[in-house]
């Protein structure tokens, strides 16, 4: 955590949808947000795009975009 803390992981699965599957991912029930690893992402033939106001996630062979998110805050 921020403060240096621990938290324990309650259980290990995947995530999948109609474009993402991703394994494994870990459960942490006292996070207050979802996290992904960027590294996880890559290995799984995903790249991540920042720019200064958006990431954007796409499938690196067919360039679908899966995901995009605005930048939240400085």
């Amino acid at each position: 955590t921020a403060n240096g803390s621990s938290m324990l992981v309650h259980s290990i699965g995947s995530i999948s949808s109609f474009h993402l599957s991703i394994s494994p991912v870990f459960y942490v029930p006292h996070l207050s947000l979802s996290l992904i690893s960027i590294s996880q992402l890559s290995d799984s033939s995903f790249d991540v795009v920042f720019s200064s106001s958006h990431c954007v996630v796409q499938d690196r062979v067919s360039k679908r975009q899966i995901g995009i998110r605005r930048r939240v805050g400085e």
